[in-house]
């Protein structure tokens, strides 16, 4: 989902392995007061890096003058097998003249060298709700609203092969994800299979990803590029920041794990500690313009 937070565990379904890492954390902007009810939008996110003992995941960000995403870059550092591994995906959006919102973007990944372009479609609320590739592929995502939930639908090969698809269902609550339902087929292709069912606690902090204009508009799209991808670190919807990851699925540990959030002195958030002197710790750190 898109759910766009923060910190968890994802699985990232083209690379075949667990993060222990979710998205719900940060990303473009942030407020320095604690409340969380609004957010500055002077201060954009430069990058999130997730660092653990073998490997390091960078989340960057690039805007133009009118702080505007124009480009949302993973790369991804692994030493576990003994020798590093490095790869990266770039997405780059385009946006009509004097129009605030991408109507396409450009989506490249380093472990195929080949660009896709892809289309997208909003509703009459600036939502979107359709991702389509242009490039034959097949790959298409429709988004759907409801009062307290967020639904994502992923079908990687189209209707050429119906069996292939990914499910992401975030339940809100007062501005945040609250919970998140994931789901593929099953192996006998009769139905579907819950993933993952996890629940998530907020800091009084505020998210320094939360930006009004991305997380009401392409938030879920931002979620999906960084589930698919390489897992994430930065939350793209909640307004507060993620201090609590528990519930089942992608190796969590019975309790879940919690977050320790290091503010500057001026308050702005640049590191955040996930159950440090564990098997499941790591160190995410972030840098602003």
């Amino acid at each position: 989902m898109s759910i766009i937070p923060l910190i968890t565990f994802k699985i990232t379904r083209r690379l075949g392995y667990v993060l222990v890492a979710w998205f719900a954390l940060f990303s473009c902007n942030k407020d320095n007061s604690a409340s969380g009810s609004s957010n500055s939008s002077t201060t954009l996110l430069s990058s999130a890096r997730f660092y653990t003992h073998s490997n390091q995941i960078v989340d960057s960000f690039s805007y133009d003058s009118a702080k505007r995403l124009v480009r949302f870059a993973q790369h991804g550092y692994d030493t576990s097998a003994g020798y590093p591994v490095q790869d990266s995906i770039i997405t780059e959006f385009s946006f009509p003249t004097n129009h605030s919102l991408p109507d396409s973007y450009t989506y490249l990944d380093g472990r195929q060298g080949i660009p896709v372009h892809h289309q997208l479609f909003y509703d009459a609320q600036n939502r979107i709700i359709k991702d389509t590739s242009a490039s034959g592929t097949g790959f298409v995502t429709y988004y759907s609203y409801s009062e307290n939930t967020i639904v994502s639908t992923v079908l990687f090969e189209g209707s050429n092969n119906p069996g292939d698809y990914q499910i992401d269902t975030m339940f809100m609550s007062n501005g945040d994800i609250q919970r998140e339902h994931i789901y593929y087929p099953n192996l006998s292709g009769t139905g579907d299979s819950l993933s993952a069912n996890l629940f998530l606690g907020y800091s009084a902090y505020p998210n320094p990803g939360y930006q009004s204009s991305i997380s009401q508009s392409v938030g879920p799209l931002l979620f999906i590029l960084t589930y698919d991808g390489y897992g994430g670190f930065t939350d793209f919807i909640s307004r507060n920041l993620l201090n609590k990851l528990a519930g089942s699925g992608s190796g969590l540990p019975p309790g879940g794990v919690n977050y320790t959030v290091i503010p500057d002195a001026g308050g702005k958030i640049i590191e955040s500690d996930m159950e440090p002197g564990t098997p499941y710790g790591g160190v995410i750190k972030y840098t602003y313009y």
